[in-house]
């Protein structure tokens, strides 16, 4: 009975028992409008900073590491009252993103090791392109289905805005489809254009952004009722 209780209490308190809820729960809506920007510029900013600095695919890997762990969390903070609405749907979107979260982790730990390696050790190893293009496969596939089975079950059930599951929903599909091409076209080694990725990026970080900001009205509009219903 005791551990039951215990686990309960865990259960509570933790979001899949990895991240406090108390902590992430209020956040969601700062989560997804960091994730956008971090996203796109993880596209646009090394080229414009080539013309300065070298190896500027480390500022890239960062900024697309950050993007989807901001992203991630984002999904999380839903998670305690989508879970309610939609157990299943919203449990499979919660563990999807959770797995393309630790795939970003594993990517920034990476970046980490390779800053020190080159600025502060001064050793300049080749980086272990086919270890970072599975990372990246793995974290694009947790985020597109982290995004798309959480924005389904937002969009289904209203909680906590239909607009936000389906501006989620948008951004899952802008990573998968791009992606399902990239892949087809490798395995049939064919080679697609460098736009179709580009276009998925840029859509899925435009519409993380966007539900970000709606996130945050919806947020400040329930916040005013409670306060309003406290006055009453």
């Amino acid at each position: 009975m005791e551990d039951a209780t215990t686990a309960a209490v865990v259960e509570h308190e933790f979001v899949l028992g990895l991240v406090p809820r108390d902590w992430i729960e209020g956040r969601g809506d700062a989560a997804f409008t960091f994730a956008g920007p971090a996203i796109v510029g993880s596209s646009v900013v090394p080229p414009l900073l080539s013309v300065v600095v070298d190896r500027t695919w480390i500022v890239g890997l960062a900024l697309i590491g950050l993007g989807v762990l901001a992203t991630v969390l984002g999904v999380l903070a839903l998670f305690p009252r989508l879970r309610r609405a939609a157990p299943r749907v919203s449990v499979a979107g919660a563990l999807s993103a959770t797995v393309g979260g630790f795939a970003a982790l594993t990517l920034l730990a990476l970046v980490a090791v390779a800053v020190v390696s080159i600025y502060g050790l001064e050793i300049d190893p080749p980086p272990p392109t086919a270890f970072f293009r599975s990372v990246m496969v793995v974290m694009s596939a947790g985020f597109g289905f982290g995004t798309l089975l959480s924005g389904v079950a937002i969009a289904r059930t209203g909680v906590p805005s239909r607009s936000v599951g389906r501006l989620l929903t948008v951004a899952g599909l802008s990573v998968l489809i791009p992606g399902s091409i990239v892949v087809v076209t490798t395995i049939l080694e064919g080679s697609s254009p460098s736009w179709v990725l580009f276009l998925g990026i840029a859509l899925a970080a435009l519409t993380v952004y966007l539900a970000g900001r709606r996130l945050r009205t919806v947020n400040a509009v329930a916040d005013d009722d409670s306060t309003a219903g406290d006055h009453d």
